[in-house]
């Protein structure tokens, strides 16, 4: 992006218990429409972990402990629903694996990462649609990273931590399509 739309001034710092572990593409790093690059700006309590390098499988280590409760977050069938019930349930503080590339790489890496003992998946409710419209999901039911992560650390940590999170999304959408001379989809009448 052109230097007049950096975001890097209106990155928040958000302190967190649960640790964040952003399970990235190597080819998502340099996206400019990558989200996930700015939660990991935006939580001190964070990390960015790349997969698909030549040589260099994806480094699992040290992501389950007997200290914290594993959670990799990733929408299935079969994954437990992240609400408030399910929050009770959690007595350990929560490491909280994120698969994040293009659906296809990300299904790879939350298979891989399921191979963890322990780990276990956990998807988000869907309550409102995605904001975020840089690029198109093959579902209507479908959330950028930073929406996924904002929406499981609503449920973990705060309300206010969604909301920063997601206010720092949308000021991305803004800019990025500022910058590729678009505009912010009109809402759709009913």
């Amino acid at each position: 992006m052109a230097k007049h739309l950096c975001l890097c001034s209106l990155i928040p710092r958000i302190e967190t218990k649960t640790k964040v572990v952003m399970l990235m593409h190597c080819y998502e790093f340099k996206k400019p429409s990558n989200t996930a690059r700015l939660v990991w700006k935006s939580l001190p309590n964070s990390e960015v972990r790349l997969q698909g390098e030549i040589r260099k499988p994806l480094n699992l280590e040290n992501l389950v402990s007997p200290e914290r409760e594993t959670l990799i977050l990733f929408p299935e069938a079969s994954a437990a629903l992240l609400d408030a019930e399910e929050a009770k349930k959690i007595t350990k503080p929560v490491t909280l694996l994120v698969p994040d590339g293009t659906w296809k790489q990300a299904k790879k890496i939350a298979a891989y990462a399921s191979m963890l003992p322990g780990a276990r998946r956990v998807g988000v409710p869907f309550k409102e649609p995605s904001r975020y419209f840089l690029r198109t999901a093959d579902r209507s039911d479908r959330l950028c990273t930073l929406e996924a992560i904002a929406r499981a650390l609503e449920v973990l940590e705060s309300p206010e931590v969604r909301k920063s999170l997601e206010a720092l999304m949308e000021q991305m959408v803004d800019r990025v399509l500022l910058s590729r001379a678009q505009r912010r989809p009109l809402p759709m009448r009913r």
